[in-house]
């Protein structure tokens, strides 16, 4: 948004939580750059989540009318180009404004649903990805299909949607990455007093809770029989009621919760791991270990569609055993650790810098806009 905002006008509505409309404001990302999104945008309606007043609509999204009235009161400006943050957008926007959109949706549910059915233990929670499959489905092919851009981090993820609303809607923008906000700082000492292992993201997510939930288990305690003072660290809000519990009860293991700042645990990681079972888009996570100069242990699933060299900037391992046999190798190896560090950081600076991302980005918006844009200066973006 912000290279966006350079040569258009930007405005933007962001949804806050409950009761703070007032005082989020316009914070930047990960606490760093404050004020960016004001400084960006000409106008920012700031919209607090109302869960009294939500209601379930279409099976899949919650509406409330704050939200409503925000967008109403945004679209009352004739704008060149809708951009929308989430599939959701397609529901709240009026339909006479989708032909107009670019919807930034990055995961295919249909597809993460089915992903998480497939390694799910539990029949309900089967059920319910089932269930959630077929809502989602439902709405792709009600709302999403009127939208003229879909934009997806993954190839599997688009061809995903694609299969339900038309593949030509949509179009494949990996993420990027900060990579100047993730450097470790020169002179940066890691806390060495014992090999740490890291794992991060949002723990009320299944395919985080799961793969956290795997690697505490049926990994961990076999690294710890040959390396006693290992740690594992999950790292993230909202860890559910059994991550709490396994790391009360297996040795090493420790769950943070929400933390200010993820940096210095990946600036203090001895190895960086992504056991991912279920799951779809691109793994910000990786992106975000690789700018800190981690060595990386992923499963195929976790490093989908980056641009990994096995053995260069990654390790690859699917099953438990393949797992420890790749940790133990980078624990056990500093030259190993620092190679894969070096490697991982010099993929992120050629290929996952924002600034390359935000550009291609810029080019679908102005496809979106271009018929509207003619005989133009600047355009207006929402």
């Amino acid at each position: 948004m912000r290279y966006v905002a350079v040569t258009h006008e930007v405005r933007a509505v962001q949804v806050c939580p409950s009761g703070r409309a007032d005082q989020w404001g316009v914070a930047g990302p990960q606490g760093g750059g404050e004020g960016w999104l004001g400084s960006s945008c000409s106008h920012v309606w700031s919209v607090a989540r109302e869960p009294g007043k939500a209601k379930l609509r279409s099976g899949f999204i919650q509406d409330w009318p704050a939200l409503r009235r925000a967008v109403s009161g945004a679209l009352t400006t004739e704008y060149d180009v809708i951009w929308g943050h989430s599939a959701n957008w397609a529901y709240f926007l009026p339909r006479e404004c989708l032909g107009r959109t670019v919807l930034d949706v990055q995961d295919c549910y249909d597809l993460s649903y089915r992903r998480h059915a497939a390694v799910a233990r539990n029949p309900l929670e089967i059920g319910k990805a089932h269930v959630k499959r077929l809502l989602y489905r439902r709405f792709a092919k009600r709302y999403l299909r009127h939208v003229r851009t879909i934009v997806m981090v993954n190839a599997a993820d688009a061809d995903s949607v694609g299969s339900l609303i038309g593949r030509e809607k949509v179009r494949v923008v990996p993420n990027g990455v900060e990579a100047d906000w993730y450097r470790r700082p020169v002179g940066w000492q890691p806390v060495r007093d014992a090999p740490l292992i890291v794992f991060t993201g949002a723990m009320s997510t299944s395919h985080n809770d799961g793969a956290a939930l795997f690697f505490a288990r049926r990994v961990f305690p076999h690294i710890r029989k040959q390396v006693p003072r290992c740690r594992f660290v999950a790292v993230g809000k909202s860890p559910s009621r059994r991550l709490l519990e396994v790391a009360s009860s297996v040795p090493g293991v420790l769950v943070t919760g929400l933390v200010a700042d993820v940096r210095p645990y990946l600036w203090d990681a001895t190895v960086y791991v992504a056991p991912m079972l279920s799951g779809t888009g691109l793994k910000n996570k990786i992106l975000e270990a690789w700018a800190a100069g981690c060595a990386v242990v992923s499963t195929s699933l976790g490093c989908e569609a980056l641009e990994t060299r096995a053995g260069e900037n990654i390790l690859i391992a699917d099953t438990p055993d393949e797992l420890l046999v790749q940790i133990m190798r980078v624990l056990k190896k500093p030259e190993l650790r620092e190679t894969l560090g070096r490697s991982a950081r010099d993929t992120v600076l050629r290929s996952y810098r924002w600034e390359t991302r935000a550009s291609q980005f810029q080019e679908l918006l102005m496809e979106a806009a271009q018929h509207r844009s003619q005989g133009r200066g600047a355009s207006r973006c929402a």
